[in-house]
């Protein structure tokens, strides 16, 4: 069976600043989020063991040594952006697509200058977890995996690319990170230019709840 990396992007201590498209960034607080995180991790190792997981993470741990190594001591990769001031304001800003996007390339570039060994690459976003209808063995071929919220629309909460496409992608990120394009549709463009090595499935395998206004999805 070929090897998987699985990425939780993630930032538990968000700040009090809105979204473009939300008044309100997080009804949680910080320790709820990284109790929410500490689910994410829990619901790979039991789904899908084998995987090695990668957190990366734009959090001040500073006074929170506890949350900190819990991280640390229960992924095999830890990236915490904290300290780039410079990227501060993509992930505090109110484009939450430029969030995803630039930690997406920062953690793409720590993959290729420590020479990370998979041949798969999954995201899931932090406070999700995987539930009983997730399916690993979907997860090993050299196909991508573009999920679909109710057959229809494109969802960013969980995906999956062969590791062949994952320096295309961040060049596609730093070519098409806009103001006027969700995430969604900019992964969602990214999988139709390779239709056919794309696999699109239900979103029915991630549960969770919805950082705006607490709703669970499921």
């Amino acid at each position: 069976m070929n090897s998987l990396l699985f990425i939780i992007t993630s930032v538990i201590d968000t700040p009090n600043i809105p979204l473009n498209y939300s008044a309100i960034r997080s009804v949680f607080s910080r320790d709820e989020r990284f109790e929410q995180t500490k689910k994410t991790i829990i619901s790979i190792k039991e789904k899908i063991p084998e995987a090695k997981i990668m957190i990366v993470e734009c959090s001040n741990y500073e006074t929170n040594k506890e949350q900190l190594d819990y991280l640390k001591e229960n992924t095999d990769y830890f990236l915490n952006l904290w300290d780039n001031k410079e990227l501060h304001k993509y992930i505090f800003g109110v484009i939450k697509s430029f969030a995803e996007g630039i930690m997406t390339i920062e953690l793409i570039n720590y993959i290729i200058k420590n020479n990370l060994i998979f041949n798969n690459y999954a995201k899931i976003s932090g406070r999700y977890y995987l539930n009983d209808n997730f399916n690993k063995d979907l997860y090993y071929n050299n196909l991508n995996i573009r999920f679909k919220s109710n057959n229809k629309d494109t969802s960013t909460r969980l995906f999956k690319l062969n590791k062949n496409y994952l320096e295309t992608y961040k060049n596609y990120l730093i070519n098409n990170l806009n103001p006027n394009l969700s995430y969604e549709d900019i992964y969602g463009n990214f999988c139709d230019l390779y239709e056919e090595f794309t696999l699109n499935l239900n979103e029915n395998c991630v549960s969770g709840l919805i950082a705006v206004d607490g709703f669970k999805i499921n």
